[in-house]
């Protein structure tokens, strides 16, 4: 561990880095990390290696059939406002998107060519970098994946929210562990127990049910892709 790191974990609660397994980590779609994660830039690489005319091909078919969803598609209900035909988290204050936002997400699909070709120079580029140099996490403001910690009934998982190029290589290249830290301008922590002080829940704009219902669908790796089938560990 770095002086920079050590002296991070002196100075900020929220700033202090902190190892953890990578299995426990999942993405906002519900994809698990690890040797044995779902992530799909995971399963591309194993597939694809570092072919970047395969790589597009894969995560091009890929994004093509997963795409991202507003919150009444994924927990399935209708309604008339429109903030609910957007996308964003049931916990998180504001920070809600409409969904054309992600025509250049790596995170979701519809993602268009050119973002796609970015996409995979910047995780090919970074996979280069870590076989080379190793995983060189030198402070909170370089290196380090954040992320938000979900607790539900005693269970826990990381839910990523920067840098999922950089866990979906230590899965690849089968790291366990990594140091991460807990993401700026979010929550750090969200609770089921808590769930009627969430965000969105507290203005109306959901029921407990249906926020509930959300943080399951990704706490439990089961975010529904655009044809109503659901992807958990088995995505490929």
């Amino acid at each position: 561990m770095s002086l920079n790191l050590i002296l991070k974990n002196i100075i900020s609660c929220k700033l202090r880095p902190i190892r953890i397994s990578i299995k426990d980590c999942i993405a906002e779609s519900g994809h698990t990390y690890g040797v044995n994660g779902s992530h799909f830039f995971i399963k591309a690489l194993q597939e694809c290696n570092d072919d970047y005319d395969r790589l597009f091909s894969y995560l091009q078919s890929y994004y093509a059939r997963f795409r991202v969803l507003s919150f009444d598609e994924a927990v399935e209900a209708k309604s008339q406002q429109n903030e609910r035909k957007m996308y964003f988290l049931p916990w998180e204050e504001e920070r809600i998107r409409p969904l054309s936002k992600f025509m250049s997400s790596h995170k979701f699909g519809p993602t268009d060519d050119e973002s796609l070709k970015l996409i995979i120079m910047r995780l090919l580029n970074l996979l280069k970098e870590i076989k080379f140099n190793g995983f060189r996490q030198f402070g909170v403001d370089k290196g380090l994946p954040q992320v938000v910690k979900m607790w539900n009934n005693g269970n826990f998982k990381y839910l990523v929210k920067d840098g999922q190029h950089r866990l979906a290589i230590a899965s690849y290249l089968k790291k366990e562990k990594i140091w991460v830290r807990y993401a700026d301008h979010f929550v750090s922590v969200i609770e089921t127990k808590n769930i009627s002080k969430w965000a969105k829940v507290r203005t109306g704009l959901v029921t407990k049910e249906e926020a509930l219902k959300y943080f399951n669908i990704i706490f439990n790796n089961k975010y529904p892709c655009a044809s109503g089938t659901l992807y958990g560990d088995k995505i490929n």
